[in-house]
């Protein structure tokens, strides 16, 4: 290990040699979502997270780890607003109990987004539903642990 740092450190130039142009916020960055969009991506993952959160408190025999396993199918409810992804993927777990009404506010927020993948996005619409589904994946897919539980 130390002699593959020593090959590399001489490739990696000083931090003081090379010159960078501060972030111009204006022009570098395209905010494809406003506040509004954002808070709708935050509630849905939200509802999302209660859903999941009444899932194990009514079939306590499931393991986070299976419950996990619902990220994929329910990524494909996110992205399609068809909830047959996410309920076949609970039936293949062994959810006997589904809480209906996280359910249905989960998956009416799901619906309501009208989220479809487009890339390249040709308009402002479609940027934003990409924009939305990446964060969707990154916070779906991003940790073992989700869904994060309420304390208090």
């Amino acid at each position: 290990m130390a002699r593959v740092a020593g090959a590399l450190e001489n490739l990696i130039p000083p931090p003081d040699s090379v010159d960078t142009e501060p972030l111009r916020m204006d022009l570098d960055l395209d905010d494809v979502q406003n506040e509004e969009e954002m808070d709708v991506c935050l509630s849905m993952l939200w509802r999302y997270s209660e859903l999941m959160a009444d899932l194990r408190a009514r079939n306590p025999s499931l393991t986070a780890t299976r419950i996990h396993e619902l990220t994929p199918k329910a990524f494909l409810t996110f992205v399609t607003g068809d909830r047959r992804h996410l309920e076949k993927a609970m039936r293949e777990i062994g959810v006997s109990n589904v809480p209906a009404v996280a359910y249905g506010r989960a998956v009416g927020l799901i619906r309501d987004a009208r989220l479809s993948y487009q890339a390249p996005a040709t308009t402002r619409e479609a940027a934003c539903a990409a924009a939305r589904i990446h964060h969707l994946a990154g916070c779906t897919f991003a940790s073992p642990y989700y869904p994060f539980r309420r304390t208090g």
